[in-house]
């Protein structure tokens, strides 16, 4: 019986260890996430945007004040900028959520639970509302 013990607290402490590694990563991920976002903000390449989106029937939602990477922007940064973005594997992820925006369009389809058409569906970024 003690056998069987001793089995169960290496695997708890086995089990104890991994907790503490994901905990770790996700607190070292989170970092890097908040990095790059005052990376972007000191880069002048974030702008506040509200969006509306208007489904097939009608029905409207809106997610205000929120900060996107405005392209016009990022086509000015300098090469050396760019580089370092670059390298920092930063400017992937810049690309990855300009492309998620442009998916914007499939949100009422989703929102709706289907996989319809979006055809009817519009969707918009304006400036935010005072």
């Amino acid at each position: 019986m003690e056998g069987g013990g001793q089995r169960l607290t290496r695997q708890a402490r086995r089990q104890g260890q991994a907790r503490r590694e994901t905990g770790e990563r996700f607190r070292a991920e989170m970092e890097r996430t908040a990095e790059f976002g005052r990376r972007l903000a000191e880069l002048g390449l974030l702008v506040k945007k509200d969006l509306q989106i208007t489904d097939g029937e009608g029905r409207r939602y809106r997610l205000q004040d929120f900060r996107i990477v405005d392209e016009a922007k990022l086509a000015g940064v300098d090469d050396a900028t760019l580089g370092e973005l670059h390298g920092a594997g930063q400017l992937g992820w810049i690309y990855a959520h300009l492309i998620s925006l442009g998916s914007a369009t499939r949100l009422p389809a989703r929102l709706a639970g289907t996989a319809g058409s979006d055809e009817q569906a519009s969707v918009e970024t304006t400036e935010p509302t005072p």
